[in-house]
């Protein structure tokens, strides 16, 4: 079947199963409802009764510290619409792997192995907020909001990948300042289930 992954990027949550990169089973659910715990449990469970799920990932619209705890991310953390130990409960029981990221890693893995990053050494990635960069396949842990554009692609990238509302004309602009080569992201909305994907089987081979 795949991995269970679930976006929870801009103020709406996501689930679909990824396999080989392909999205498959998209639902979409409102963070606003009421009952969203309850109907992502019962999602997630109607999911995990295919016995060949690999794992679940999920993209937190914030920062996900070193030890992968939540911190911060835009809904409010403190208030969070989801009880999330309820909506995993069924999956800790069956000791399948829960791994969360914040959405701009996971989707940055996802652009630089299978979208505009692809072939290149180091990618830096930016929605001109928060950033991420991949070199060699691997993640460096640069904290959204902690570096400035400037000194992040000071650090030697060989391409610049740019995502978000006005993609295409940010990266022209961006263009104009900086010699290194510029691309627009290339997975759309599907980049963070992709991603989150990916940063599993990661931590399933560790």
């Amino acid at each position: 079947m795949g991995t269970i992954c679930i976006d929870l990027g801009g103020g709406r949550c996501r689930v679909g199963v990824v396999d080989c990169a392909r999205v498959v089973n998209v639902k979409e659910l409102s963070l606003s409802d009421s009952d969203i715990s309850s109907r992502l449990a019962a999602h997630l469970n109607d999911l995990l009764k295919d016995q060949s799920v690999t794992g679940i990932g999920v993209g937190m619209p914030g920062w996900v510290n070193l030890d992968r705890q939540f911190s911060q991310p835009n809904f409010g953390w403190k208030d969070s619409p989801i009880d999330f130990l309820g909506v995993f409960a069924e999956a800790y029981i069956r000791s399948i792997a829960v791994f969360a990221d914040s959405c701009i890693r996971a989707a940055a893995i996802a652009e630089y192995t299978f979208g505009a990053g692809a072939g290149h050494n180091m990618m830096l990635y930016t929605n001109f907020v928060d950033h991420a960069i991949v070199q060699r396949g691997s993640l460096l842990e640069v904290a959204p909001h902690e570096s400035d554009l400037s000194s992040l692609i000071g650090l030697g990238p060989d391409v610049i990948v740019i995502t978000g509302d006005n993609a295409a004309a940010n990266a022209a602009r961006l263009g104009l300042y900086t010699n290194v080569r510029i691309a627009t992201a290339t997975l759309g909305e599907d980049a963070v289930l992709i991603g989150a994907a990916e940063l599993v089987k990661t931590v399933i081979s560790e």
